[in-house]
């Protein structure tokens, strides 16, 4: 009898422990298609992180709305930029109790951190900070590098929060650095033959990029997007692109074409388009390195005067990061 009651026990403990269902992870939110991607290639086989902007709309003019908010309280993770990128969320997220774990990118340890430039501070752009002079420039996802090291930070956060899955999260963080790695290698190789060809930015936007592949931008086109050029500025942008052999400029899907259009009128300069918040490519693991080498790959081929030759969308001038 007690080895008949001692098999039914160890029916019901084997039955019972099929019925429970493994843990799925962690819940995790992140803020832009970038940043998801990387957080998305550490979670997977556990979760996928929930994406809250797709990239259609700048994350600088968004507005806060309850469904964000309900978002923002089920995670158990957030990872966002900062305020310098996602300006909306700043008040919510101070807000969110202890119990909700936050990444704050802008505040992190990342091997690159640079300032905003000169100009880019004194036009007002993005000044949330009372130091002007020591304002960092949040375009952090732009740098494989610090890409890489928010892979790992990403990976140990999660390790706290969900520790049955702590080895999973590692391992993906380290095969997400080493396919980051041979990629960058092949990229900066690829762009060994433009490194000193100058070209303008409609937006600066692409300092990160420059700094890494020792690209040479020449100048800006506006530090206010959203503010049409005046007839002196385009002058003077005219005479930079006569003075400096300026081959190609690089604008933004989300930014306003006319002052493009017209520095590049009675020239054989070219322009191309680069998208910084990837608002046309598919979410997901494989978002982040697609992206990035077609980012530099439209740059490559713009500075061969071979340009994508793709309009910017005609939309209402905003001003986008």
């Amino acid at each position: 009898m007690f080895i008949v009651r001692l098999i039914l026990l160890v029916a019901v403990l084997v039955a019972v422990l099929v019925a429970v269902p493994a843990s799925a992870g962690a819940s995790v939110l992140v803020t832009i298609k970038p940043v998801h991607s990387i957080v998305a290639s550490v979670t997977k086989g556990v979760s996928e992180p929930a994406l809250l902007l797709d990239g259609t709309v700048s994350p600088h003019l968004d507005r806060i709305k309850p469904s964000t908010l309900r978002a923002l309280r089920k995670a158990d993770l957030v990872v966002w930029v900062g305020e310098g990128v996602e300006t909306f969320l700043s008040s919510a997220i101070a807000q969110l109790p202890e119990s909700i774990a936050v990444i704050t990118l802008s505040e992190s340890e990342l091997p690159l951190q640079l300032p905003l430039r000169d100009s880019h501070a004194k036009h007002g752009h993005i000044d949330h900070h009372n130091d002007s002079e020591n304002q960092l420039d949040a375009h952090l996802w732009f740098d494989p590098y610090n890409a890489a090291a928010i892979a790992d930070l990403v990976a140990s956060k999660l390790a706290e929060i969900d520790p049955a899955h702590a080895r999973q999260y590692a391992a993906n963080s380290q095969r997400f650095k080493d396919t980051l790695t041979t990629a960058v290698d092949e990229l900066q190789a690829q762009l060994s033959d433009v490194t000193t060809v100058p070209f303008l930015v409609f937006h600066d936007a692409l300092q990160y990029l420059e700094h890494r592949f020792s690209l040479s931008n020449a100048g800006v086109v506006t530090y206010q997007p959203q503010v049409a050029a005046s007839a002196g500025r385009l002058k003077d942008l005219q005479q930079l692109i006569e003075t400096q052999s300026i081959r190609c400029i690089l604008t933004e899907p989300q930014l306003e074409s006319r002052t493009v259009r017209s520095v590049v009128n009675n020239t054989d300069i070219r322009y191309a388009v680069v998208d910084p918040l990837a608002s046309q490519m598919d979410s997901g693991p494989g978002l982040y390195l697609a992206w990035l080498t077609a980012t530099l790959n439209t740059i490559h081929d713009c500075l061969l005067y071979n340009p994508v030759q793709v309009d910017p969308v005609q939309v209402d001038p905003v001003q986008v990061d």
